[in-house]
């Protein structure tokens, strides 16, 4: 199966559902001591997947987006609480997240994950 929307609205590539692939991935980030390093895009299969964390220096919240070098796609999770001493851009830092963070194809859930999420579904 070639990338793109399947019939109901959700992104997929080989079968699997890309956006739960990429928060798979982000899961692991704390056990690899946040760096993205031997990640490999769910997209592309590369290992060229990058993060970094932009957020507020003294209340550590902010969003996280990750994406691939080599494919350009990726996902971005707001509201994400940002640890201590893991290297994060500040919001305010125009110039960095511009010159760090691609604009990159956001892979997003489809309206029928959505909904199941919000009501437990």
């Amino acid at each position: 199966m070639e990338a793109g929307l399947d019939k109901k609205g959700v992104y997929r590539f080989g079968g699997k559902q890309m956006f739960n692939d990429w928060l798979n991935l982000l899961v692991k980030l704390s056990e690899n001591g946040y760096t993205t390093k031997d990640f490999i895009c769910p997209e592309c299969g590369q290992k060229s997947v990058e993060s970094v964390y932009v957020g507020d220096p003294v209340t550590r919240i902010g969003y996280l987006p990750a994406w691939c070098s080599s494919c350009n796609r990726g996902i971005q999770i707001s509201r994400v609480e940002i640890p201590q001493g893991v290297h994060m851009l500040e919001f305010g830092d125009l110039e960095g997240i511009k010159n760090t963070i691609p604009n990159f194809k956001q892979i997003i859930p489809s309206k029928k994950q959505e909904w199941r999420r919000k009501n437990n579904g």
